[in-house]
């Protein structure tokens, strides 16, 4: 009987034994994972997780850094694109499209009401092409602009016709008188004034003026015309130009007479206006050439 109870005692201490590692172990494993007791009113004791989950993620399941509980993707709260942000969302902060941008480039934007000046410059000319046009039409006066291109087609009295980078021809009005003949086919760069609007006058093209001092066209060679100064037309030869549409041509240096052909009489500085006009300023027309 002795011998009974001894080994029962022994069974016990082992069976407390392993209890009490089992124990150690779960205590531990509380440990590792951060499980808290908060002792106060609102838990009444119960041992709670204050959950890390990190940054909110509106595609993937969450798990709390501490005790490793999942938690399902919280779903997008969009807020709606602006002009200078795309759609975002609130929680996880992806973004979707793209931003609206303003609604000019230059002055106040219709859907922020911030104040804009995003033109690029060269000197005082904007740099446009087609997709500016829009803007240029809601300008309250025409605009300076430069526009870089190919020239297409030399027309009668020095039209010319320019093609921008979004293959958008131009009516670019130069009216210098000069053969620009062997320029077609070049790039160029054009700094008139424009409205951005198409005549019907001008092939229903968008027209570029050349009308101020300093607006001028450069050519691929480097050569550089102002229309509205002879000097700079010298570097050009001269190419008698047919009248067209009513207009004829007459010399800035005096005379009394317009002609059909802007080398007639050995014309200098010649320039076209209509006929009509001509003939309310005295002109009559040459014998030579009507």
């Amino acid at each position: 009987m002795k011998k009974i109870g001894i080994g029962i005692i022994i069974v016990l201490c082992v069976i407390v034994f392993f209890i009490g590692l089992a124990q150690e172990s779960n205590n531990k494993k509380n440990n590792d994972i951060n499980v808290l007791k908060i002792e106060n009113d609102d838990n009444n004791g119960e041992e709670v997780c204050k959950h890390d989950f990190g940054e909110a993620s509106c595609s993937d399941k969450r798990i709390c850094k501490k005790c490793g509980i999942e938690m399902d993707p919280t779903e997008h709260e969009w807020n709606e694109a602006t002009c200078e942000e795309p759609k975002k969302c609130k929680n996880c902060k992806q973004t979707e499209g793209e931003a609206l941008g303003h609604s000019t480039k230059y002055g106040k934007c219709s859907r922020c009401g911030k104040k804009i000046d995003n033109l690029e410059y060269k000197d005082k000319y904007a740099i446009v092409s087609n997709s500016d046009r829009e803007w240029m039409t809601e300008q309250e006066s025409f605009t300076d602009i430069c526009i870089s291109g190919k020239i297409e087609e030399i027309q009668d009295m020095n039209n010319i016709i320019i093609k921008d980078s979004e293959n958008q021809k131009w009516c670019v009005g130069l009216g210098t008188g000069c053969d620009f003949s062997k320029y077609k086919g070049t790039n160029c760069e054009v700094y008139g004034f424009s409205s951005g609007r198409t005549s019907d006058i001008h092939d229903n093209l968008p027209y570029i003026n050349m009308e101020n001092d300093t607006d001028h066209l450069i050519f691929y060679d480097g050569k550089v015309i102002y229309p509205k100064s002879f000097e700079s037309t010298q570097q050009f030869p001269n190419k008698p130009l047919k009248t067209n549409n009513g207009q004829v041509w007459v010399s800035s240096n005096g005379g009394k007479k317009y002609h059909r052909d802007s080398n007639c009489s050995r014309m200098k500085n010649a320039y076209s206006i209509s006929r009509n006009e001509a003939e309310s300023r005295g002109y009559k027309a040459c014998d030579k050439c009507w």
